[in-house]
């Protein structure tokens, strides 16, 4: 019989989202509608991402996934990759250490982790933004046994005998 035609290719593991860029701006503040906004004009460099709470697609909210990465008791908070669409081979994956939550849009401290150039997408491009959870911080173990008595140490060495004053007058 005829073999079907491939398939999309398909996202980076999480929930996935369409975003505008809008690069044309740094500044920290609500980046308006369905726009991700960077706190540097070399992506790669930026140490914040500002991302409204509504996607570019159907008006999709992401206000439940982001309290979930938020409340990840872990040092790193999760994961972002964010790539140009239809042409993954354009990307930027960030490490997420917090997230907060600004009333319809969020503020991320992010740290760079690999990408495919330092500003991989231009001004309006359209991007898959997607988020991947880290795991919770474990619990701390029990105590190890305390060790046993070490060695006793050599006896040092005895120091030398002064000389003896001298008499005094009568």
């Amino acid at each position: 019989g005829f073999q079907g035609f491939q398939g999309k290719a398909g996202s980076f593991g999480g929930a996935s989202f369409e975003y505008i860029a809008y690069l044309s701006t740094t500044s920290s503040g609500d980046p308006g509608t369905s726009q991700v906004v960077f706190n540097n004009s070399t992506v790669t460099s930026s140490t914040n991402m500002y991302i409204d709470n509504t996607s570019n697609v159907d008006s999709t909210t992401i206000d439940s996934f982001m309290s979930t990465i938020s409340s990840v008791t872990s040092d790193v908070k999760g994961f972002v990759k964010i790539s140009k669409k239809n042409d993954s081979a354009k990307f930027v994956t960030f490490q997420i250490t917090s997230i907060t939550d600004n009333t319809g849009w969020f503020s991320m401290v992010i740290s760079h982790q690999a990408s495919s150039g330092t500003t991989p997408f231009s001004d309006n491009n359209v991007l898959l933004v997607s988020f991947l959870t880290n795991g919770n911080k474990g619990d701390q173990g029990n105590n190890g046994e305390k060790g046993g008595i070490g060695v006793q140490g050599h006896q040092g060495y005895t120091g030398y005998t002064g000389f003896q004053g001298f008499q005094g007058m009568q």
